[in-house]
Formats: structure tokens, C-alpha cells, sequence
């Protein structure tokens, strides 16, 4: 499970053509450690029917796919030591560096040794996801302003003259692709702006539809499946600066049957929908915060399929014809974050017991980094958003 979770890791923070070699390197590593989990499964079928003959062979080979996976993992955790150092996150760095110290320990070692192996790795990649860079701390770490990058000032250079050769080379001074677009500095100073107010969301299943629940033995736990449609969604947004009430917060919601990412995509927009807002005010440990909840009617979710998603797009009145998002090069933009329509939540009867089915919900930051496909929240103009492409692009 280890091993299967660094490499999916992998598959969703990909992104150009190592990446996409990184991918198939990972997705080999998924095989490996399912086929050592098939050997073993059948090691266990053929000891409780006392076929003696297939046990050493099937030994052997859950071993040895076993080993593949944790050389797999090594190299996963590598390569991400390596793109965390090309982010500027040293300390991130390092402990996916360990990581692969571990697994590739666990590659070589047997016994003791490799199960030391796989647990050393594993405390450094819980270290590592523990120590990345917030979105806002790579931002600050990657454009032409850095303190990473810093130009040396001329003896006796004038502050203007100084000004003036920052700008005209600020290519040199962020030179990573990545964050190219940054070296457009009004663009930066509107990223930054997203960065520094909206601070993240969590969206929270209050009711389902159509509900269902199904239990089967995982050795002594009995494991509840508890499925459902969204049927009643509140959107939690806190911002770090200029909320002051609820109804500065405006908002509409758009249905995709096929899914919002899907190609060709055509999306509603749910003009019906009545929305009730409640402003929470700021703590000493969190800002203020905007609850938006709203009730879909049985038309829409009769209309679920499988792949189905919901958009909802909002924005802040300042006043005075401001607004948050700001607008960029004479364009809107606006604050999206989208919603899977069906909810699958599994755990034990006891953890059901203790509210895991009261509420289906998933939090993420306000994230600015490029190429993060798998974040639900984008700020993009509307028909970015509207069409799936604020989760193709770059910044």
C-alpha cells in the first residue's frame, strides 16, 4: 500500500515529458506490488488447502515482486527529492531523499532489515508531505523578486539603474518554465493577490441521496460501503482579508453530466437554486469565513451518472466596482472549485458509529502551482472555468 500510494502520488503531480516517463515507471511499480499481493493471496489459498508443492514457488514470487515495488518506490521518491530541490524546498528535498535511502534499503536488504527499511521510508515521506512548501511559499521562492536568486548591485549603481537591470533580466533571474509567467510582474502581483486572500474551501456533503449501505469481512473488521448522491452541498471559503458579511460573497453553481474535465464538456448553469449564506467571524487561530449551502432539486440528481460534477464559481464584493478575484488584463476572474456528484465513504461500524457517515467532505488550499490537475479549486476568468481549462494551465 505504501508503494502504490507514492506512485499515484506521482501520476497526479505529473507533468511534461519526465514526468510522463516517471508515470510509466510508476504505473509498473503499481503492477509489481499487485502481483506480489496476488502470490500472496494465493500462498495463503494453497496453505489453508495444504497444497504444500505451490507454496515455495509462490513465496519466491510475492518476494520478488515485492522487491521490484520497494525499487520502484526508491526511485519514485528520488525523482521527487529532485523536482522539490528544482522548487527551491530544500527541506522537503531532503526528507524525500531519505525516503529513498529507506526503500532502496528495503530493495536490498531482506529480513529485518527490509522491513526497517520500509518503515524508515515511510517516516520520511509522512516527514516530506509534512515539510513541502505551501503554495504560497513556492510562489515567494520561485519568480524574479526571490531572495533564491538574488543580482548582485554594481559598486556605485544607482537604485533606478538597479530598478531598471532586475527587469531586463528577470528571465535569467526565474529561468524555470514552470513559472515563466511570472516574470510578467502584473501577472505575479494578481497570483499573489489570489495567494494572500482566499486562504482554501471545504465543501461538506450535508445530505444524500439515494443512499446506500453495504458491509463485507476484511479479516475480523466488518468494512461499511456507504454510497450516495450529493444532494445537499455547503461550500466553506475563508479569506484573509475583505470579508466583512455574508452577501459580499456572490455565487452560481453549474451541473456537468459527463463531468467537468471531460472532452467537449457542456456544463448548466442551476439558475433555480436558492442559496443561504451564513458569515463566521474570524478566530485567533483562523479568518473569517463565508458558509454557502444550497439543495439540489430530484430533477438534477436523477440526471447523475457516475462522472458526474457540479462547478461552483463565486467572487467578493470590495466595493466601489472592486472585487476579489482582480481582474487581469481588462478580464473578470473568479474563484472555482468543483464537486463530485457521487460520494463513496468506506470504514468499520465503528467509525460509522462516531459520525464518519454524517458528512462526505474534502478541504483543499487556494493552490497557484502550475500543473496541479488534481486540485478541485482554480481562480481563472469564467469561461476558463466554465470550459475545464483552469485545470490545464500553467501559471
Amino acid at each position: 500500500m505504501i508503494n502504490i500510494s507514492a506512485a499515484v502520488h506521482t501520476l497526479k503531480e505529473s507533468k511534461g515529458f519526465g514526468d510522463g516517463v516517471n508515470n510509466l515507471i510508476a504505473l509498473g511499480g503499481v503492477g509489481a506490488e499487485l502481483t506480489s499481493a496476488l502470490y500472496s493471496l494465493k500462498h495463503a489459498h494453497a496453505v489453508r488447502a495444504g497444497d504444500t508443492a505451490k507454496l515455495a514457488g509462490f513465496a519466491k514470487n510475492a518476494a520478488f515482486f515485492e522487491k521490484v515495488g520497494n525499487g520502484v518506490t526508491a526511485f519514485i521518491c528520488a525523482w521527487e527529492s529532485y523536482k522539490r530541490f528544482d522548487a527551491s524546498d530544500t527541506d522537503a528535498a531532503a526528507a524525500w531523499g531519505g525516503a529513498s535511502a529507506g526503500f532502496l534499503m528495503a530493495t536490498l536488504a531482506g529480513g529485518p532489515l527490509m522491513w526497517a527499511g520500509m518503515g524508515i521510508g515511510l517516516g520520511f515521506v509522512i516527514l516530506a508531505y509534512y515539510l513541502t512548501d505551501t503554495p504560497l511559499e513556492e510562489f515567494i521562492k520561485n519568480n524574479a523578486l526571490s531572495d533564491e536568486r538574488g543580482l548582485p548591485k554594481a559598486e556605485g549603481e544607482k537604485p533606478g539603474r538597479y530598478i531598471t537591470r532586475v527587469y531586463d533580466t528577470r528571465g535569467s533571474l526565474n529561468p524555470d518554465s514552470t513559472y515563466h509567467k511570472r516574470n510578467d510582474f502584473l501577472w505575479a502581483n494578481v497570483k499573489l493577490s489570489d495567494l494572500l486572500v482566499a486562504s482554501d474551501i471545504t465543501v461538506d456533503v450535508e445530505q444524500l441521496a439515494d443512499e446506500t449501505k453495504k458491509a463485507h469481512q476484511a479479516g475480523p473488521a466488518t468494512i461499511i460501503t456507504h454510497r450516495g448522491l450529493a444532494k445537499t452541498i455547503s461550500v466553506t471559503i475563508s479569506f484573509r482579508q475583505f470579508l466583512r458579511h455574508e452577501n459580499q460573497l456572490a455565487c452560481r453553481v453549474h451541473f456537468y453530466q459527463d463531468g467537468l474535465l471531460s472532452p467537449n464538456t457542456i456544463g448548466v448553469e442551476l439558475r433555480q437554486l436558492s442559496f443561504a449564506r451564513e458569515f463566521i467571524p474570524a478566530s485567533s487561530t483562523r479568518p473569517p469565513k463565508v458558509k454557502v449551502t444550497f439543495t439540489l432539486s430530484d430533477n438534477i440528481t436523477a440526471a447523475y451518472k457516475q462522472h458526474s460534477q457540479l462547478l461552483f464559481v463565486c467572487g467578493l464584493s470590495l466595493g466601489d466596482n472592486r472585487f476579489y478575484p482582480a481582474k487581469f488584463d481588462g478580464k473578470a476572474r473568479f474563484l472555482g472549485a468543483y464537486i463530485n456528484t457521487l460520494f463513496i465513504k468506506e470504514g468499520t461500524h465503528t467509525e460509522f458509529q462516531r459520525g464518519l457517515s454524517d458528512k462526505v467532505s474534502y478541504h483543499s488550499q487556494i493552490d497557484q502551482r502550475s500543473g496541479v490537475k488534481e486540485s478541485r479549486v482554480a481562480v481563472d476568468t469564467h469561461y476558463n472555468l466554465l470550459s475545464g481549462g483552469a485545470w490545464n494551465k500553467g501559471n
